[in-house]
């Protein structure tokens, strides 16, 4: 359902800006500039596969492909943000 309500507004042109992208930026910005980050980091690469990891991972968990609970979300996530920083 989630695929074809964003194909829909793209045909429509109706579709407005990623305010979960936009935070990520914000957020990873705010990281970057208080050197928390790793140093030699992609920032705009790192914003991206955030990005696509969010939303693929909350698409898969409400379409239930993927049957997670809580605790396996967190280390998900967690193992992402590993990555990133020092």
């Amino acid at each position: 359902m989630w695929l074809e309500f964003v194909s829909y507004k793209l045909r429509k042109k109706e579709l407005k800006e990623d305010g979960v992208k936009q935070i990520i930026e914000r957020i990873m910005h705010h990281l970057q500039d208080s050197q928390l980050l790793k140093d030699g980091l992609q920032l705009e690469e790192e914003i991206i596969h955030l990005h696509a990891f969010i939303d693929g991972l909350a698409l898969h968990i409400l379409m239930g492909f993927v049957p997670v609970d809580s605790e396996r979300i967190r280390y998900l996530i967690e193992r992402e943000l590993d990555k990133l920083f020092k």
